[in-house]
């Protein structure tokens, strides 16, 4: 139960932060703390852009199922012990071939997206990542903007790949 109001809520802070960011909301300029000025906008994109990967782990691991590490492990030795459980030789237990590639994008994506404030604020020199004052605005802009499509593709992919690796 508590897993799926995690899922449930991690959901609804992706399509809020979502509709919010795409709509161009006012509400993303009003400060959420005064000063230092953050606006709401700062802190709805971070949440958005953790809850993307979370969500994919969450799937990724599902409830029922140990992690799937551990069938990697055990189909591994039972391969290596010689014992199959069908006519294709693959292990019962054994993963789907895109689960370590889901899981290594979710966690690059997880670490990305936790730093994403941080690397914004020393590209920034402010909370509200506004670019107006820095003579160098273009180029800092430009990795600002680089870093935060590729935190949002992964948590993308991270989904994505929560699904496919099932």
């Amino acid at each position: 139960m508590t897993r799926r109001l995690v899922m449930t809520l991690l959901l609804l802070v992706i399509l809020f932060g979502g509709g919010l960011l795409l709509t161009s909301s006012s509400l993303l300029s009003r400060p959420l703390i005064s000063y230092p000025f953050i606006p709401v906008g700062t802190v709805t994109t971070w949440l958005m852009l953790l809850a993307l990967p979370l969500l994919g782990r969450m799937l990724l691991h599902g409830a029922d199922q140990p992690y799937l590490e551990e069938k990697e492990k055990h189909a591994k030795h039972a391969k290596q012990a010689g014992n199959v459980a069908d006519e294709t030789g693959s292990s019962v237990d054994a993963p789907h071939p895109l689960w370590r590639l889901a899981n290594g994008i979710d966690i690059l994506g997880l670490v990305l997206a936790f730093l994403w404030p941080f690397v914004s604020y020393v590209l920034a020199g402010n909370w509200s990542f506004s670019f107006a004052s820095i003579e160098i605005s273009s180029l800092r802009f430009g990795i600002f903007t680089a870093y935060s499509i590729f935190t949002f593709i992964l948590g993308l992919l991270s989904l994505i790949g929560s699904f496919r690796s099932r």
